[in-house]
């Protein structure tokens, strides 16, 4: 330091001064004396401007203003009634100062305090003009400095006061003690422990700490510090006990200024600590106060104490709160452009201050612990800055004052709670790290454009959250908490990260828009006074408590939203004014038990209810639109009011949409009821009023109530009227094309009803009641199957019927009432009973006993017209169960004709008899045509009419053979069996009519068992050469490799004599093989299983090798012209996409694709092995009794 050099420099000049030949020493005798008296001297004299004093006894009196050049004082006093100046130097050694006027030490003068002595200052004024050098050793006692009787020194500007040691500068308070002001410098430079300066003390100048520590114990009440504090890195200044005065003073260096237990009062310009200065506040008594400004540039550790006052704080370095200790600030407004670091203890604010971190301000809090108000006015703290929960924190910190943030919250760990009313504006923004929490509770929390990012959590628990403005934005992957309390406003809350709605009540009208997702979490009812709630990404709702919507309230789930439904949970519609449901997107209901809409819903997406029930019980007048899928075991339900179904889609996996008690109108765009899907109408007041076309694909169940109206209803899927309740169809034409399934409750058509079953349909009786006809009138039209399967009574039908297709008794009684128009080419049919005793029968149709062989039973009269039939089946002799019987309770009046044909490939016997009608009242006519097996070109049977029975007799029995064979194909077969995917795209009628066949036989299917795979046709041949063919059919190929006849389980009958033939079988898309020799063939031939070995068929390698010892016949001949090559490759591609029975659709998959190219690769260049040639006679496709005929 320049003032180490200063001294030295005064040193070495005293020294030499001391040494000049001109100066006298004067020695005082001793006594007391004035300094003027010169025998008081050693030599005879006074001294003078250039001479030295030594004092070592007695008492000097300065009687007049003396000038000297040195001063030693060793002993004794030296006391000042008039000023005594010092022009080089004063050595003080020992003894005592006293007086009233002013020892002045003038520049360049040294001033040196030596030695262990304690010397004392009374009264009056030393002023350092010069340098001061203090070498006290010791400190305490060693070299003490007793400042009595209000005795002044003063450090003028310019000079150097220095300390070497550790010493004390005592007030010696019984005496009033004195004042140390300084106006120059007053440096510490040696001692690494404490110089206590307690007089009263001032700095205007510059205080140098360079070693340990220099304590000021009291300053000055009048006067301002305006110096400077400068404390060189491990030392430190402290301020204790009393007041200290500053006024634009500075704090420097990289040591501390410490405050301790005492007043630091700022005044005009106050403090300012620069870049490298340091103030510590350690005491609890410690306070900064008054009107100056506190600046600090540096660094302020703040362990205790309060900051107070009117004058302004500003902050643009470092503030650091240490210690558990509680700091205060009172009144005087805090602005922090800096770092302010929390770390221990609370912070308590008063007297209305505020706290300002500004935007390039950062408050870290690393402790656990509360920002509070001390008194009731308090604080608030206002962040345009950065407040950071740090990630290092231990323990949750609390804001418990007013909070206003434009800023940024980071909290990075722990947490941080906000239980005093806050503010958050646009840009404010809250960042949650993963595992902490920011909770706001307590009091009116207003939100206007914050934001809340990062992966953590934020609560708003308790009180008020105010949504206004800008509102608020959950950025993902955030989360906030809707704990509890009252959310207000009209803003807006945009989650594109998770909102948790736990208790919070919604009031006022703001809006949520939820792009990420919300979860609701309630365990107490939820209120949503006004608020819309868009949701557009995901909702799961786990809440099972209510969710009150008063004001109209709303819930938008827009297209793409899933709005998830988890619980059991009861939206519930209050006064005022109730709430809406708007649904575009996908509502899901899953978990047990009940949802209930008692809210206005409107759907125009998908409703999708996996689990339990989804009751709705207002719709929008325009009606429920979109999607309801339900799976099964769930369902949906409309109940309470009357709703209206428009453009509407009911589907699933089994669950029922239940129209439940009420009315439900279907507006013009109607209902699809799409496969899987179901809808049921129950309820005594349930209706269902068709203004728009309801297509059922799936099933309706019409447990009870009524349908009405002028729209079309079809049915193309199942129709279920179930329960024993009523069911009406009032004025309603109802379209069956699928199955209905009537299992119990009376069936009523009123007001002109019609029932129409279509081709396709089938309407199954499987109850004892009763179709209703109550008044206008009510049809049925049957163009399908009308079947009764089940019941042990009698099945009433009241209302006329139309039958052209099949009314088929199977279970028990059928009884009609009306008028019964069965036409030309309609069927009765079945093995129960047919009651017509009651109706007004129309008897154009057939009559089929059986469903194969069987008894049908006729209560009433038989009276077929020229166009009816009665067709019998005859397989044994046991009537009922080998061939068919029609039992008439009453009379018979033939006419028509009399069909009759084997089954199970049956051969009867001369003398055989067969009952196949009987009359419980008279018999007249006869069949006007009867049809039947023949034999050598006669009839195998006669017809003997009796007066209550019909019977056939045998009277030719013929010869006949049947053909036993089995081959697999090889594109549907997979190890030991053949698929059956092709069974429902198969042909009614057999395919082989066209080229390279040419094949004309009859041969039909009423229907296929699914074990069918396909058809193929059989020929018989007597030789391998040309003209051999006897014989054709027409058959069907079993999954088992098994070939029978139409009827689906007996062997494939040819008339034609017992004897040895070739059998050739050919399929329409396989190379055709041929039995590798004769086969003997009879009645009941022996099985010729292709399917064993090659040598099997006739030629070389004729099959392909399946697998373990299994052939079979090659695929891939898509052009069926006996062998594959590429010109199947190109019928494969000219038939691509094409769907249904194809013979390019060698896989058997109902749809032609590339793959059906595979075999035709594989196998090209497989030619069939049967001889050509063979077919140059004609033959007829039917012959003797073998005529083909199917139930």
């Amino acid at each position: 330091m320049p003032h180490r050099h200063l001294k030295l420099f005064i040193l070495l000049g005293w020294a030499l001064i001391f040494n000049l030949s001109a100066q006298t020493t004067y020695t005082w005798f001793g006594g007391t004396g004035n300094w003027n008296s010169s025998g008081n001297w050693s030599p005879n004299g006074i001294p003078g401007s250039a001479d030295l004093a030594q004092i070592t006894v007695g008492t000097v009196i300065v009687d007049s203003d003396v000038t000297v050049d040195s001063v030693s004082l060793a002993g004794g006093i030296l006391q000042r009634d008039n000023k005594l100046t010092v022009l080089t130097g004063l050595t003080w050694t020992g003894g005592d100062v006293t007086g009233t006027d002013t020892l002045d030490i003038q520049p360049g003068a040294m001033l040196h305090f030596s030695g262990n002595v304690i010397k004392d200052i009374f009264n009056g004024v030393i002023i350092n003009r010069g340098f001061t050098l203090w070498d006290g050793t010791g400190g305490g006692d060693n070299g003490r400095i007793n400042f009595r009787n209000e005795a002044i020194f003063i450090n003028a500007s310019g000079a150097l006061f220095e300390v070497t040691g550790n010493a004390l500068l005592d007030y010696v308070q019984l005496d009033q003690g004195g004042f140390f002001r300084n106006f120059g410098t007053l440096t510490k430079s040696g001692g690494v422990g404490e110089t206590n300066i307690d007089p009263t003390f001032y700095n205007t100048g510059t205080v140098n700490v360079e070693s340990g520590w220099i304590r000021f114990e009291r300053g000055d009440s009048t006067n301002n510090s305006t110096g400077t504090f400068n404390v060189d890195s491990g030392t430190f200044i402290e301020l204790s006990e009393r007041l200290f005065n500053f006024d634009g003073a500075t704090i420097t260096g990289a040591g501390e200024v410490r405050l301790l237990d005492a007043d630091l009062i700022l005044n005009g310009t106050g403090l300012t600590i620069p870049s490298t200065g340091n103030l510590a506040i350690t005491n609890v008594l410690s306070s900064v106060t008054g009107s100056g400004p506190l600046t600090n540039n540096g660094n302020i550790f703040w362990q205790n104490g309060v900051i107070q006052g009117s004058g302004s704080f500003t902050n643009n370095q470092t503030i650091t709160l240490q210690t558990t200790n509680t700091k205060f600030l009172n009144a005087r407004d805090l602005n922090n452009q800096g770092t302010v670091s929390w770390e221990a203890g609370q912070f308590q604010l008063a007297g209305g201050v505020t706290v300002t971190n500004g935007a390039s301000g950062t408050i870290s809090i690393t402790n656990g612990t509360t920002l509070a108000p001390a008194d009731a006015q308090g604080g608030d703290l206002v962040n345009n800055g950065t407040i950071v929960k740090a990630a290092s924190a231990t323990g949750g910190s609390t804001f418990n004052v007013p909070f206003t943030n434009n800023g940024t919250v980071r909290v990075s760990a722990q947490s941080l709670a906000i239980i005093e009313a806050s503010t958050s504006n646009s840009p404010a923004a809250y960042k949650t790290a993963s595992g902490a929490t920011t909770t706001f509770s307590n009091a009116l929390h207003t939100v206007n454009g914050a934001t809340f990012d990062s992966t953590g959590t934020a609560f708003f628990s308790s009180d008020t959250l105010l949504v206004t403005g800008s509102g608020m934005t959950i950025n993902s992957p955030a989360t906030f908490q809707l704990t509890a309390g009252r959310v207000l406003g009209k803003g807006n809350i945009q989650v594109d990260g998770t909102l948790t709605w736990l208790n919070a009540q919604l009031e006022d009208s703001g809006t949520v828009d939820i792009n990420g997702t919300m979860n609701v979490t309630s365990n107490t009812f939820l209120r949503n006074f006004a608020w819309t709630i868009t949701n557009n990404g995901t909702v799961n709702w786990n809440s099972s408590a209510d969710m009150q919507l008063y004001e109209n309230a709303t819930f938008v789930n827009n297209p793409g939203g899933v709005f998830n439904i988890n619980q059991s949970v009861f939206f519930d519609s209050r006064v005022p004014d109730g709430g809406n449901f708007i649904n575009k997107g996908t509502l899901t209901r899953t978990g047990s038990g009940e949802t209930v809409f008692d809210v206005t819903l409107t759907n125009i997406g998908t409703i999708q209810v996996n689990q339990g029930n989804l009751d709705i019980q207002i719709t929008v007048p325009a009606g429920l639109k979109g999607t309801v899928n339900v799976a099964s075991g769930a369902t949906a339900e409309l109940s309470t009011n009357s709703h209206v179904l428009d453009s509407l889609t009911v589907t699933g996996s089994g669950g029922f949409l239940d129209i439940n008690n009420v009315a439900v109108n279907v507006a013009s765009q109607g209902m699809n009821i799409a496969s899987g899907g179901g809808v049921d109408l129950r309820g005594s007041s349930g209706s269902l009023v068709v203004g728009g076309p309801v297509d059922v694909d799936g099933t309706f169940d019409f447990r009870r109530g009524t349908i009405s109206g002028s729209g079309a209803f079809q049915v193309d899927g199942s129709l279920l009227l179930s329960t024993v309740d009523l069911k009406t169809l009032n004025g309603k034409s109802v379209t069956l094309n699928g199955t209905a399934t009537w299992t119990g409750g009376i069936f009523r058509l009123t007001n002109n009803a019609t029932l129409a079953i279509g081709s396709t349909g089938i309407f199954d009786v499987q109850t004892d009641n009763t179709v209703d006809d109550l008044s206008g009138s009510n049809v049925i039209t049957n163009a399908g199957i009308f079947r009764k399967t089940a019941g042990s009574g009698t099945s009433t039908i009241e209302p006329d019927i139309t039958n052209t297709g099949t009314i088929s008794a199977e279970a028990a009684t059928m009884a009609f009432v009306g008028a019964v128009d069965h036409q030309d080419g309609a069927v009765f049919q079945g093995s129960a009973t047919l009651n017509m005793s009651s109706a007004s029968l129309t008897l154009n149709g057939d009559v089929n006993p059986g469903t194969s062989a069987g008894q049908l039973s006729l209560t009433g009269n038989y009276a077929p017209t020229a166009n009816s039939a009665l067709n019998v089946e005859i397989g044994g002799t046991t009537a009922g169960s080998n061939h068919d019987q029609l039992a008439v309770s009453g009379n018979g009046s033939l006419n028509g004709t009399l069909n009759i044909s084997f089954i199970n490939s049956y051969v009867p016997s001369v003398g055989d008899s067969f009952t196949i009608a009987t009359f419980g009242g008279s018999r007249s006519g006869t069949f006007a045509t009867v049809s039947g097996p023949t034999e050598g070109g006669n009839p195998v049977f006669t017809v003997t009419y009796l007066s209550d029975r019909i019977v056939l007799g045998v009277q030719d029995a013929p010869t006949t053979l049947a053909a036993n064979v089995k081959v697999f194909l090889e594109a549907p077969y997979s190890t030991g069996s053949m698929s059956n995917r092709l069974n429902s795209a198969l042909p009614a009628s057999q395919p082989y009519s066209g080229s390279p066949w040419n094949y004309a036989g009859a041969e039909t299917v009423g229907s296929f068992a699914s074990d069918i795979v396909d058809w193929v046709l059989l020929e018989l041949r007597t030789g391998t050469g040309s003209g051999t063919l006897v014989g054709r059919r027409a058959a069907l190929l079993k999954s088992d490799g098994t070939i029978v006849d139409t009827s689906g389980s007996g062997q494939v009958a040819f008339g034609l004599s017992p004897g040895d033939y070739y059998v050739v079988v050919y399929h329409r898309n396989h190379v055709p093989v041929m039995t590798s020799a004769v086969a003997t063939l009879g009645p009941g031939s022996s099985l010729y299983d292709f399917t064993t070995a090659q040598t099997q068929a006739f030629g070389s390698t004729p099959m392909v090798d399946l697998g373990s010892g299994v052939f079979g016949l090659a695929g891939g001949d898509a052009d069926s012209d006996g062998d594959v090559d590429s010109d199947d490759k190109t019928a494969v591609a000219g038939d691509l996409n094409n769907t249904g029975y194809r013979s390019a659709d060698i896989n058997f998959s109902q749809l032609t694709t590339y793959a059906d190219k595979i075999l035709v690769v594989q196998n090209t260049g497989k030619t069939s092995q049967v001889p050509a040639g063979a077919a140059d006679a004609p033959v007829a496709p039917q012959e003797h009794f073998s005529a083909v005929r199917g139930n």
